[in-house]
Formats: structure tokens, sequence, C-alpha cells
């Protein structure tokens, strides 16, 4: 399909675009308006860059439970990230006396990061951007239909199969208007907002500039799982030197950690604080070798908290073995050494007694359930009791009970109302 797609594409060339239902898309209603025109390398770089940078932010404000970092200079990117369910409430604004009990709050396990938005940040890159895709799909189509603009889901599915088969690595396309084509202008803008569609304005056989969207390399790395995040295209691209000329980044060892059988992590990176603040959710910071290798130390007290916080043992061990350096992928990839029956993104990656340990420690911390609004009866003759549980029971209540024992029971705060309202 996408052969043929891109078959399609080369025949018409400027003519002619791809269609969906008859209609063609992304096509300006001037003739004189070019379709596409070559893209520039400092374009692309700053499409790379911002989809990057996007993301910090994003990865960011999923640490920190709030939006308030973006509020101001980002607002399209907060709406996308609430609408995510990533970041939820106001976050931690206060000042002085409120700040530090904010940070006591903290230290007592009551965070505002929630449970998906630590899964996020633990996400293999291709599923952290298709979850921002999916979102700026639904805003844009809660958008249209706000507008009264006829839209469906599936038909910006059907653009974004569009735009992949799109060469977005030599070729920019003519960004349409609202009034050109709305349903396109809203999606193009949302995946704007989101860092994956790069506007720029160029001057193309003529005087005047024209608007043209620059795609993200991460935006097909979005829709197909095809290549590992350390071989994403951004990796390759021409970087400038101190000499003026230009070389290739090798990323093999950067944002990857060795996870050691003594609970060590070692963490290669280059100021990447987003990795560093996902690994402090679990890990204490012990040591930091120049600013390339940060050391990591898990202890049962790190890996309470982030137990505490919703973080999983499973979701800590994918994510130490998306992030596993080329060295543990070979140690423990090798026949005889056991590893990981969690490693689902590389077979064989980290030590089976970490993993066994980490999943020791999350069944003894699960051994004692927080709950609360619950009401305490004591002192019940064993007939009132049992006439409690009864009536319970009989509603469909039973799971009501958290703890029966004689003379006592522990109920929910609803079911203790329940139980008042008879007479």
């Amino acid at each position: 399909m996408g052969s043929c797609l891109l078959s399609l594409w080369n025949e018409t060339g400027s003519t002619e675009m791809l269609t969906v239902g008859g209609k063609a898309l992304f096509s300006p209603q001037n003739s004189k308006v070019p379709l596409k025109a070559p893209v520039k390398v400092a374009s692309l770089r700053n499409a790379c860059t911002t989809s990057q940078a996007t993301l910090r932010q994003a990865t960011f404000c999923c640490l920190e439970g709030s939006c308030a970092s973006i509020e101001k200079t980002n607002r399209p990117l907060s709406t996308i990230l609430m609408k995510a369910g990533l970041v939820v409430g106001k976050g931690k604004t206060g000042t002085g006396k409120r700040r530090r009990e904010e940070a006591e709050e903290e230290e007592s396990a009551v965070d505002a990061v929630t449970p998906l938005a630590m899964q996020f940040c633990m996400m293999s890159l291709q599923q952290q951007w298709w979850m921002l895709v999916k979102t700026a799909v639904d805003c844009a189509l809660s958008e249209c239909t706000a507008k009264g603009i006829p839209v469906t889901k599936l038909y910006f599915f059907q653009l974004l199969a569009v735009l992949a088969m799109l060469d977005s690595n030599t070729t920019m396309y003519h960004f349409p208007s609202a009034t050109e084509d709305p349903s396109s202008n809203v999606l193009l803008v949302k995946l704007a907002n989101v860092g994956l569609v790069y506007p720029v304005k160029q001057v193309v056989e003529s005087a005047e500039a024209h608007p043209f969207f620059v795609l993200s390399p991460f935006f097909k790395h979005a829709l197909v799982d095809i290549t590992s995040a350390p071989l994403c295209i951004t990796s390759v691209l021409p970087e400038p030197t101190d000499s003026g000329t230009t070389e290739r980044m090798h990323r093999e060892d950067i944002d990857t950690i060795i996870t050691e059988t003594n609970f060590r992590l070692y963490v290669y990176t280059d100021h990447n604080m987003e990795l560093l603040n996902v690994v402090s959710q679990f890990g204490k910071k012990e040591e930091e070798v120049g600013n390339v290798l940060v050391c990591y130390r898990v202890t049962r007290e790190s890996f309470s908290r982030a137990l505490r916080k919703g973080i999983t043992a499973s979701q800590i061990i994918k994510f130490l073995t998306l992030k596993a350096h080329p060295s543990m992928i070979k140690k423990y990839g090798d026949v005889g050494h056991k590893a990981s029956p969690e490693a689902i993104f590389r077979e064989g990656t980290i030590p089976q007694s970490v993993c066994d340990q980490f999943f020791a420690w999350e069944r003894e911390f699960n051994r004692i359930r927080i709950v609360k609004d619950v009401v305490l009866l004591k002192n019940l003759s064993p007939e009132s009791s049992e006439r409690v549980v009864a009536y319970l029971n009989s509603q469909g209540e039973a799971d009501a009970i958290l703890h029966q024992e004689t003379g006592y029971l522990v109920l929910t705060q609803d079911a203790f109302e329940l139980v008042k309202s008879v007479k």
C-alpha cells in the first residue's frame, strides 16, 4: 500500500494531490500557489529541534504534575496534556510557607503526578508520540465539532495516513488555510501544537511568501514503530561543529542505562534532565561523573516511594529494558545468562536477581492497602454484626466490608451511610 501511494504521488507531481473520499488534500485554491517545495536542511533541523523540545516540555509537566511552566508560553500543549489525562489540577504554585508545606506533602508521598503520567514517561519514544498524536486528533475533532465542520475521527486517521506517505525528508507541502480546507487546517495546527508539524513561510517562484509545513521525522516514527529511539533519523542529521564543518552524531550510548546486580544504575546521558527525573522517581542519586554519567542506586525506600506514586515493578523493568545500554544487551543476551522474562522490548537485558527483588518489594508493599473514607464499628454483638453483614450482602455491597472480626467491622463510608439509613 505504501509503495502504491508513493508511486501515485510521484506520478501526479504538482498537478494533483492524494485524495480521501474524492477530496483533494492540502491543495491550494489558487493555482499559482505551489503545492510543494524543496525543504531546507535548516528547516528540517528546526522541525526536529521543535519536536524534541515539545516532548521535553510534556515530560517535564508530567513529572511535575502541573502545566504551570508552559501555561503562558505554550497553552495549546497544556490543553492537550490535560485532554490526555497526563496532567490534572493546577499543580504547585504556592510560595513561602505554602511551598514548604507542599514539599513536606511530596515527601509523604502526596504527589500530583498521576500514574498515567508516570507511565507516559516510561514509554518508548514511539508510544509517547503516538499518545500525543491520538490526543491531537481528539482535540481536532472536538474543535471541528464546535465549529460545525462535518468530520469524523476516521477521516482524520485517513489524513494521518496520507501525511505518512509524503516525502517529508526532502519536500515541504502547502499549509491549507481555514477557508481552503478547514479540517486539514485544524489537524495540522494540532499536530504543530505537539511539535510534529513545523509551519514555515517561503518564497517560491514569486515575490510572495507562501505557507508550507515541514513534517518532523518523529511523525512517521509515531505512526509506525519501525526503528528504535537511538536510531531515529534525528540522530544522524548533520550537526555543525566549532570548525564550521558538519559531523554525524552517534547515539548508541546516549540516554542509556546500565543495570547492575547490586541495584546500581549508571545513566549515560547528555544533559537529558527528563531521563534523570524519571530515574529519580525510583532511584537514589549517588554521584555524577562529568556531564555524561550519573550513578543511582535503587533502594527499598526509593522503590517504595515509586510504588506510592502508582508506578509498578513491571513498568520500571520495562523502562530499564527500553533504555538498556548496548553492553547490557550483549552481556545478558548470551546463552547461559539469566535475564528478566519481563524484558519484552529486548530479550535478555535485566539481571534476574534485580527483577526478582523488584517484584518482592512490590508484593511486600501491596500487603498493606491504604483506603480512605472508612468507618470502624466496634463493640458489636455477634447478632448486630450478622445483621449488618446480611443487609449489605442483600444490597449487593459485600465488597464494602473491608475487614471483619469478633466485635469489629470496617466499612466504606458509603456503606456506613447506607446502614444508618435503615430504621
